[in-house]
């Protein structure tokens, strides 16, 4: 079984981004492709985190339609259990660009405006992955490295002050063990076991 919270998808995606990016002065081939994962995971850790915030206000504030938002939470009133999308699939949740302006003139937060323009241009940079090509100069290429340091810099430091226990959660994320490597651990612990219960008898 697979559970993944809003704080835990977009703290994984932040720290995809951020592994990618550290990767990125080292790659001689393959850049164009790590780029690409740097700038989307960015955007989507980002997003949603931003939408976690939101969540925290107020959990309609994530959906661009309220009102249907609000037949969904009428039709589950008796499973609070039941995830509304599992109600209404059609259910739209808010894009990042609407998420900033939600948080800055329904719940008061300060977005500084430098990292409101860096948001919005990674955005675009996103939406051309997404949706079409993407066709930049050296130069260019050079002022995108820039901005997604600089975005991802200024995130974190808005994020740290709105999220309880951020970088704890963001330095453990994506620990991984292998099937190898989890096996020797237990045999060491079952092995350990082993010697303290000779040694008692």
């Amino acid at each position: 079984m697979i559970k993944i919270d809003l704080l835990s998808n977009g703290i994984d995606s932040l720290k995809s981004a951020y592994l990618t990016m550290n990767k990125l002065p080292e790659i001689q081939q393959g850049l164009e492709h790590n780029l690409k994962d740097a700038v989307l995971s960015f955007n989507h850790g980002i997003e949603i985190l931003f939408k976690y915030i939101l969540k925290k206000n107020k959990e309609y504030l994530i959906f661009s339609d309220i009102d249907k938002f609000i037949s969904a939470k009428k039709k589950n009133k008796t499973n609070s259990s039941v995830n509304v999308f599992e109600i209404n699939p059609n259910l739209r949740t808010v894009t990042l660009i609407e998420s900033i302006d939600r948080l800055k003139y329904l719940c008061d937060y300060s977005i500084s405006e430098d990292l409101e323009i860096i948001l919005y241009y990674l955005n675009g940079i996103r939406n051309k992955f997404m949706h079409y090509e993407v066709n930049i100069s050296e130069e260019e290429m050079l002022e995108l490295l820039r901005k997604l340091q600089l975005g991802y810099e200024m995130s974190v430091d808005f994020l740290i002050k709105h999220i309880d226990d951020f970088s704890e959660d963001f330095e453990s994320a994506r620990y991984e063990i292998t099937v190898e490597e989890y096996q020797d651990m237990m045999a060491e612990i079952f092995g350990e076991m082993r010697y303290e219960e000779e040694k008692r008898t």
